[in-house]
């Protein structure tokens, strides 16, 4: 009763789109077979263009000019391109179209309609179209549509939609597969507090069914539960859960060797730490800036600072790419610490790096200015940071004059929504900084339009540049 209703809503639907586009239709000749794919392949390209209304009215003229019996192949063509786009939308108006025709729609047929309609985020009806599909004899439910549609709603953080597509797996007596508990322990760890326990259940069972018998499908397996319980904080389980990764034969990679090696910096154990980095160069594989950040976390927690700065050169020397978290790492803690000797060095070199500041920068150099009472240094540095952030020279006012008549000297407050609309252009950076200058200038200190006027910044400089000529960087004792 239910499937004739559906029908009956599906011809009135298809029956009122026909006589509005057949108004606008002009081509009236009779489709061949050999013409059927020069068809599709039109439909393609208008959707290809934008031009949607044509590419329906080719569609209805497809259907309704076709002499032979049409069958699901005929609109693959269409359903690839629509999950390429992707083009959900356009592939609801096939499928509406299938259906008050009554074409059957075969497996291949069902796996791209699922496909595109889980990446173009139309989960629900997805499953509405799975569910209906699956009381047709024709339809025999394969396990990879299922698990196209969970590894969508694992992408999207959609834990409901998730657990529903689990839900319909079982009512079909669908088997899992590894590719199906990949997803499924990326869903647990989607959850709130309680999950962990479930998602190592579904490790246990994953590794009798597969891991086990063949090691190598466990590596992504282990990575995923790796990954979560190290960002819970979950060191001891993590230790253990990676002992067994390596005692059943499963390979770790980079990034198993990274995940474990931050582990140690929650447990703050630099020589497991350095243990780790030891096996995975052995394994071929090349440390990156990630990894010496975790070590680096360590050192700094013992206040350790010369050995952190020390790793901070192996790095340069390793040919290895720079990059702001690195260098926030630093000053964070030195700013904790109080260690303005460190904050100096670690900003000239950012800058010596062509390193650009970030707003956490910005703060962590100015609350340690700040909590030494030099305060002067502090607004001082806070403008050099900020136009070194808004542009790599920090001579961004000097090229663009009339930001300082604009946004900071200007006593209006209309300029302070200017400088708001600025973040709606994704100038998040540039608008920071220009509110930094601006609260400069509103307590009473001259703007520098040059970061290479400061004598903050020539300063830090000539300090950075008689370490240089000593013969290292980090040689003598900060």
């Amino acid at each position: 009763m239910h499937r004739h209703g559906h029908r009956a809503t599906l011809a009135l639907r298809y029956s009122i789109s026909t006589c509005k586009c057949q108004r606008n239709l002009t081509i009236t000749t009779t489709t061949t077979e050999g013409s059927s794919m020069q068809m599709q392949m039109q439909i393609v390209k208008a959707l290809r263009s934008g031009d949607r209304i044509k590419a329906s009215h080719l569609l209805l003229h497809f259907a309704n000019t076709t002499p032979h019996s049409l069958s699901a192949n005929h609109f693959l063509p269409i359903f690839n391109y629509c999950l390429q786009s992707p083009d959900p939308l356009f592939v609801m108006d096939v499928f509406r179209l299938m259906e008050f025709k009554q074409i059957t729609i075969n497996n291949k047929c069902s796996s791209l309609i699922m496909r595109a309609l889980s990446k173009g985020v139309y989960k629900k009806e997805a499953f509405s179209i799975m569910d209906f599909l699956s009381e047709t004899p024709q339809f025999y439910p394969l396990l990879p549509i299922y698990n196209g549609i969970l590894r969508s709603c694992t992408k999207t953080h959609n834990l409901i939609q998730a657990t529903k597509c689990l839900d319909l797996m079982e009512k079909k007596m669908i088997g899992k597969n590894e590719v199906t508990y990949t997803a499924l322990l990326q869903l647990k760890s989607l959850g709130e507090e309680g999950m962990i326990r479930e998602m190592i259940q579904y490790l246990h069972v994953a590794e009798n069914l597969f891991i086990y018998s063949n090691p190598s499908l466990g590596t992504d397996m282990y990575n995923i539960v790796l990954h979560y319980l190290v960002e819970a904080q979950e060191s001891n389980m993590a230790i253990e859960v990676f002992k067994k990764m390596k005692l059943c034969g499963c390979h770790p990679d980079s990034t198993t060797y990274n995940t474990m090696i931050d582990c140690c910096s929650v447990i703050r154990s630099y020589r497991s730490a350095s243990l780790l980095i030891a096996m995975m160069i052995r394994e071929g594989f090349c440390p990156v800036v990630c990894t010496y950040t975790a070590l680096i976390k360590i050192l700094l927690e013992d206040e350790n600072f010369n050995e952190a700065l020390n790793v901070l050169e192996r790095i340069k020397l390793d040919g290895i790419q720079l990059d702001v978290l690195l260098f926030n790492t630093f000053l964070r803690q030195a700013c904790y610490k109080g260690r303005i000797d460190v904050i100096e060095f670690i900003v000239e070199f950012m800058h010596q790096e062509k390193v650009q500041p970030d707003p956490t920068t910005c703060g962590y150099v100015f609350s340690a200015y700040v909590n030494s009472s030099f305060h002067n240094t502090a607004v001082e540095a806070l403008q050099v940071l900020s136009l070194r952030m808004m542009s790599v020279d920090g001579n961004i006012l000097q090229e663009r004059k009339n930001f300082v008549d604009e946004f900071i000297l200007d006593e209006d407050l209309a300029s302070e929504s200017h400088i708001f609309k600025l973040f709606e252009d994704s100038e998040d950076k540039v608008a920071i900084g220009l509110w930094n200058l601006r609260w400069c200038a509103m307590i009473g200190f001259p703007i520098c339009e040059s970061a290479d006027q400061s004598l903050w910044a020539k300063r830090l400089e000539s300090r950075f540049q008689k370490r240089l000529a000593s013969g290292s960087i980090i040689g003598e004792q900060l």
